[in-house]
């Protein structure tokens, strides 16, 4: 049956990223009425321990994430408090380089004219290189592997990136406005009203103003989202795949050409049944069966893809090189004739998919351990992959830790220190764990 998609958990996860990451940075500006400049770095360090487990929370629970807005807000908030600590200690007494003599001690800086230029230098940084991330990159690593309510990802991601256009903007205008005054009309001796309302009052209504805006936008969206509900339609139908193996070899068959002439090429076995999200290996080998005309053959379950079009599920079949398959048309392939296939374009998306998650998979589970650790003390040691021995290896292609394992592993620099980051600052291994507990 068609399911309906809320985007209510999109729309306030949307909101709630917002106002805790814009709200970290105007709580800092705040707190610059009432707190002495020798305490406010402290605080900005203190303001990154909130943020960064609001990321690390929703990524345990599954929850959408957005990895580049939660931690270039730390980043910022770190930048920020270390540029107004290195002030604080050019202020003091004992500091001989010239520069406390022109500073008075109860204003050594003011935390707007700190705050939001690194903001929107960082976040327009993040902007310009979103793709290029470490956090982005691993993002679409990760929904490479496991594609799931695509119609939600896609609004996330359309609306995140609108937030990191808006704290660019909120970012620079009022760096310009409050910079401006500071170097026009202020007078380094108190802070009096007209600076007050420049350096505290604009930055906190327009944040007051964005989250009203993002309010009646995510309210409205929702509201249309539910008169007018998108679906996810599988069109009563679901796809399976099957690898052919037969030995060291797989069989393809061409099924289109491209623009140039060159051959396209697939597995043959791929067919379309009744809707189903259960579908049990007796009929998976029951449908190979009518499918290819095949009486010796083993089948093996490999992983499911749910995207809002349809359910695919993935399946190896292992049968003898010179066995009779007369419902099958297709040529028997190598592992070196593939790749080379491969790389000049003429394997399809989706087998091509197939075997970049098994050989990557399969790869990381003969090498290391689950923490990363090399199996064999031979560093950058590499054992072999051969298709015959495909049937006998105990390895669960459903479970995306290992792609983890094959990005931060013992042979990669610094291993320790990135595997703390990714557990307890970054979050990746979160993200990782609730991608396996959901498939």
């Amino acid at each position: 049956m068609p399911t309906s998609v809320s985007f209510k958990k999109v729309f306030s996860q949307l909101f709630l990223t917002w106002a805790i990451c814009r709200g970290a940075i105007i709580t800092l500006i705040v707190l610059g009425w009432c707190v002495p400049c020798m305490w406010l770095p402290f605080i900005g360090f203190a303001l990154m321990i909130p943020v960064l487990s609001f990321a690390n929370y929703s990524l345990s629970r599954g929850q959408f994430n957005c990895s580049l807005e939660t931690h270039y807000t730390i980043y910022s908030l770190f930048i920020s408090a270390l540029i107004m600590l290195i002030i604080n200690i050019m202020n003091t007494k004992w500091c001989h380089w010239g520069i406390a003599a022109n500073m008075h001690d109860p204003h050594p800086f003011i935390s707007t004219l700190i705050v939001y230029p690194v903001t929107a230098i960082l976040f327009g940084f993040a902007l310009m290189r979103r793709k290029h991330t470490s956090y982005c990159k691993a993002c679409k690593e990760q929904n490479t592997f496991s594609v799931r309510m695509t119609i939600e990802c896609n609004v996330f991601t359309a609306q995140a990136m609108d937030q990191l256009k808006m704290h660019v903007i909120m970012s620079t205008l009022v760096s310009i406005a409050t910079w401006a005054y500071y170097i026009f009309f202020y007078i380094n001796v108190n802070i009096n009203s007209p600076d007050t309302f420049f350096f505290f009052i604009v930055p906190l209504t327009v944040f007051l103003l964005s989250l009203v805006y993002f309010s009646s936008k995510y309210s409205n969206m929702n509201f249309e989202a539910s008169i007018s509900p998108m679906r996810l339609d599988h069109d009563n139908m679901t796809k399976m795949r099957y690898m052919v193996v037969g030995g060291d070899k797989v069989m393809l068959q061409e099924v289109a050409k491209d623009k140039c002439g060159l051959g396209l090429w697939d597995t043959p076995a791929v067919c379309e049944v009744p809707f189903s999200d259960n579908i049990e290996i007796d009929q998976a080998k029951a449908t190979f069966k009518n499918m290819s005309g095949a009486d010796d053959f083993e089948i093996r379950y490999l992983f499911s893809i749910n995207t809002s079009k349809t359910i695919t599920y993935h399946y190896a079949a292992f049968v003898p090189v010179d066995e009779n398959m007369p419902g099958l048309e297709g040529k028997w392939f190598n592992l070196y004739q593939i790749d080379m296939m491969m790389k000049s374009g003429m394997i399809s998306r989706a087998f091509a998919f197939e075997m970049h998650r098994i050989f990557t998979i399969t790869m990381a589970w003969k090498t290391y351990d689950r923490e990363g650790k090399r199996l064999y003390p031979i560093k950058n040691y590499r054992p072999t992959f051969r298709l015959k021995d495909f049937k006998d290896w105990n390895v669960d292609y459903t479970d995306l830790h290992w792609i983890s394992v094959s990005q931060n592993n013992e042979d990669r620099p610094f291993f320790r220190l990135r595997r703390f980051w990714r557990r307890y600052i970054s979050g990746n291994d979160l993200r990782w764990k609730h991608h396996h507990r959901s498939l």
